[in-house]
């Protein structure tokens, strides 16, 4: 179905709905003077069941070359050092406040964490991984759309295996099924498959 044939359609369910408690005579006059108000209703019902997954087509540019790291800018409270990531801070309720320091494979020296779990699984990287980063808006331009918007899908981890390139995410188990989280993953995945196209052709690790 085209969007025009859909939006002849709603129309039309628009006037028998209304048929359903005016009579004929009554309905043009309410689709004349609450024309607007009905076409804002009809779009806002589409707006929030519109849905768009990575199999619907998404355009890839590959570049060759490296992109430079983007720079981090972090704000942490006056007088306070990075603390040992290994450590496990005093409020873990405010894990976000504290800035973090002491890595050995990190591509920066200092990050930040939005959760436990976050801190947890950097301990594991920084230990079993040749390298790893959480990357900033813009490093990897990998787009999504969800509703009418279209967004910037940012990993939260890239690392780099003996054997491979991967992003992580840390999810909730109760988290895994939202319609937001599919497209995100459905994105990314689709960037991995040109990227990894790209690097197979080019002596790089998929």
């Amino acid at each position: 179905m085209t969007h025009a044939d859909l939006l002849y359609y709603l129309a039309g369910q628009t006037v028998l709905h209304l048929k359903t408690y005016l009579s004929d005579d009554k309905v043009v006059p309410v689709l004349r003077q609450q024309g607007e108000a009905l076409s804002r209703l009809i779009h806002g019902q589409m707006q929030a069941h519109y849905q768009e997954g990575a199999d619907e087509g998404y355009e890839a540019t590959v570049h060759r070359g490296r992109t430079e790291l983007k720079p981090c800018a972090y704000t942490t409270p006056a007088g306070e050092s990075p603390r040992d990531f290994r450590q496990v801070p005093p409020d873990l309720n405010r894990i976000g406040i504290y800035l973090f320091g002491g890595f050995r494979r990190c591509l920066y020296p200092v990050q930040k964490f939005d959760s436990k779990p976050e801190r947890l699984l950097c301990v594991i990287l920084d230990r079993d991984t040749e390298r790893w980063f959480r990357p900033n808006h813009g490093q990897f331009q990998i787009c999504y759309r969800h509703g009418s918007d279209h967004l910037e899908y940012v990993p939260e981890f890239v690392v780099e295996t003996t054997s491979a390139l991967v992003m992580l995410e840390v999810k909730a188990a109760n988290q895994l099924g939202e319609l937001e989280v599919k497209t995100k993953a459905e994105a990314a995945r689709e960037w991995a498959r040109h990227a990894t196209k790209y690097t197979s052709e080019n002596g790089g690790k998929p």
